[in-house]
């Protein structure tokens, strides 16, 4: 039966259908292409976003270290302001003591 068929088909026919099928492989395999450079530059676009990702990171990481410098910074600066605040407090208050112990000349 399957003979018969194919032997009614004309030549015209098969060169049709021949057509058809190259046609259809060419979009298929334009098609597998497309997907092969979608998924190839969605791989490229995730890798730049993760070294991307990682950059931004490093910089908050960075950031974070030299902010926790300065806080360390300024508080010594803040302890020493304190204690150089404490001598001379304590210089003026010697000062003040010994003002009250010796009688000035003009009083």
């Amino acid at each position: 039966r399957a003979e018969a068929e194919r032997a009614a088909w004309s030549p015209q026919k098969t060169q049709r259908l021949r057509v058809l099928s190259a046609k259809r492989l060419r979009e298929m395999r334009d098609t597998q292409d497309r997907l092969r450079e979608d998924g190839e530059k969605k791989r490229i676009q995730r890798e730049l976003w993760k070294k991307k990702s990682r950059e931004h990171q490093a910089v908050r990481a960075l950031e974070r270290e030299q902010q926790k410098k300065k806080a360390e910074e300024a508080e010594v600066l803040r302890v020493q302001r304190v204690r150089e605040m404490h001598i001379i407090a304590k210089e003026l208050e010697e000062e003040e003591r010994l003002k009250g112990q010796i009688p000035s000349e003009f009083d």
